[in-house]
């Protein structure tokens, strides 16, 4: 790893980790946090090649996946899903009901969707309620 790339890296970790405190205690009670402004800032400074997007696809709402996504888990996880959007956004509900995500602003909200049903939906002629699941191989009786 070159010198410019391990920098970029640890600012963006070091950023993260502030904005994921940020998050977990909140700046004020009932104050709005939107996707964090440090991060387009951070990514702007130190540039986009620095960035290990790991696996992502470029795309608009990709830095909001990117960051939201792996504030709390692996982006392994997302990138397994197969949902419908509707899917999509009952997931994310439930995460900020059940988890404690914060609660993106709409227009975030409308990109994370965008996004994540457009790379991560179900592939073309395949029930959207399965997820991820193979279809059983020939010969084989489903469980």
């Amino acid at each position: 790893m070159n010198k410019k790339k391990f920098y970029g890296t640890l600012l963006l970790g070091i950023a993260l980790t502030g904005v994921v405190w940020r998050m977990a205690w909140g700046e004020s009670a009932g104050s709005e946090l939107t996707f964090p402004r440090e991060m387009l800032v951070l990514s702007a400074a130190v540039g986009t090649n620095s960035v290990d997007w790991q696996g992502l696809v470029d795309g608009i709402g990709r830095e909001e996946v990117f960051y939201t996504c792996q504030a709390c888990h692996s982006l392994m996880l997302v990138k397994q899903q197969r949902l419908s959007r509707g899917r999509w956004q009952e997931v994310l509900a439930w995460m900020v009901k059940e988890k404690g995500m914060v609660e993106p602003s709409p227009e975030i909200m409308e990109r994370l969707l965008d996004y994540l049903s457009t790379h991560f939906g179900p592939p073309s002629g395949r029930p959207t309620g399965l997820g991820s699941m193979p279809p059983p191989l020939m010969g084989m009786r489903p469980l």
